[in-house]
C-alpha cells in the first residue's frame, strides 16, 4: 500500500486501543497515521481537518451517542470507512453499519487483511464466503469441540476465549461449509481428520 492510511480511533478502552495501535504501527505491509480521540463529540471537527480514510470505534461505548448517527458523520464522507473494533457479540442491525469489523481475538495477519480489501478495490467480483472455503485454526478448533459435545461455554472456557466469540466462529463456520447440525459438522471433521472416531461420543 503506497499511501499512508489515516486512522481515527475514537473512545476506544484503553486495553483496545494500546492494542490496535501497537499491531497497526508494527505492521510491515501496512502505512498508518493514527489520531486517537479521546472524546467522541469531536468527530465532526476531526473528519473537516484530517479527513480520515478509517474511522475505528468500540460500538459497546459510544459514549450517548447513537451509532446511526456516527454512521450519519461518516455519509458526507463517502470515502472514509466507518470500522469497529469489539469484545462481545453484536446484533445483524449493529454490524450492518460498519464497513469492516475487528475483533479481540483477531490476528495481526487478519487485521491487516480486513484494512487490505477496505482500500484495494478490484474490478473482479469476490468469490462468494460460502462453501468449500479453508476454516482458520481456531474454527478447526471449535469444530472439534462441537463434535466432541462441548457446549458454547465449555469450548469458550477450554479456548481462553467469550461464549459470544464461539457463537460468532460457528456462524462463520456454518457460512463457509454450508453445514448447519453437529452431524454434519461430525461428518466434515472425520473426512478432514480433524478428529479421530473414537473420540466421539455415540
Amino acid at each position: 500500500m503506497n499511501k499512508a492510511i489515516k486512522i481515527a480511533l475514537v473512545e476506544c478502552p484503553y486495553l483496545l486501543r494500546t492494542g490496535l495501535v501497537q499491531t497497526l504501527r508494527n505492521s510491515s505491509e501496512l502505512r498508518c497515521h493514527i489520531l486517537e480521540l479521546n472524546d467522541i463529540s469531536h468527530l465532526k471537527d476531526s473528519l473537516n481537518l484530517h479527513h480520515p480514510d478509517m474511522i475505528v470505534v468500540n460500538p459497546h461505548n459510544a459514549c450517548g451517542f447513537k451509532l446511526s448517527e456516527i454512521k450519519s458523520f461518516c455519509n458526507s464522507y463517502p470515502s472514509t470507512k466507518l470500522t469497529a473494533v469489539c469484545y462481545a457479540y453484536l446484533d445483524q442491525q449493529t454490524t450492518e453499519l460498519f464497513h469492516a469489523i475487528f475483533f479481540i481475538d483477531d490476528t495481526p495477519e487478519k487485521i491487516h487483511d480486513k484494512i487490505n480489501k477496505l482500500f484495494h478495490k478490484t474490478t473482479t467480483t469476490p468469490e462468494p464466503e460460502t462453501e468449500n472455503q479453508e476454516l482458520t485454526q481456531r474454527e478447526k478448533e471449535i469444530v472439534v469441540g462441537v463434535v466432541k459435545g462441548q457446549t458454547n461455554k465449555e469450548i469458550a472456557d477450554s479456548l481462553s476465549i467469550s461464549a459470544h466469540t464461539v457463537i460468532s466462529h460457528r456462524r462463520n463456520i456454518a457460512k463457509k461449509l454450508q453445514i448447519h447440525s453437529p452431524s454434519g459438522l461430525t461428518i466434515y471433521a472425520i473426512l478432514n481428520k480433524l478428529v479421530d472416531i473414537n473420540d466421539i461420543k455415540l
